[in-house]
């Protein structure tokens, strides 16, 4: 599993609540973090401006900040006319098979 995470807490926090789902043990021995040396100039907020056909451009974000949140999961089924949802935090989707 490979996370791009803010720090390494949310990434250790994110990957324990993924392997207890699964019912798996954490091995701290297979986590590996990885910093780029100067993140500030790799990854800048704003992008730099390059000219594109005459006028300059800003180029795109190489990483976008965003702060992500699950909410629900559903499970498609070939055949089936709707989607089963299996959890919701939201408790906008009624019927969760899981509260």
């Amino acid at each position: 599993m490979q996370l791009l995470c803010r720090n390494l807490d949310e990434g250790d926090r994110i990957i324990r609540q993924v392997l207890n789902i699964q019912g798996h043990a954490f091995e701290l021995d297979n986590l590996t973090y990885n910093v780029n040396s100067n993140p500030a100039r790799r990854y800048r907020t704003i992008p730099d401006r390059k000219p594109v056909l005459g006028s300059l451009q800003r180029m795109p974000r190489d990483r976008p900040v965003a702060t992500l949140r699950f909410s629900f999961a559903t499970l498609t089924i070939r055949g089936m006319q709707n989607p089963l949802i299996l959890y919701s935090r939201t408790k906008q989707t009624r019927f969760a098979l899981v509260e």
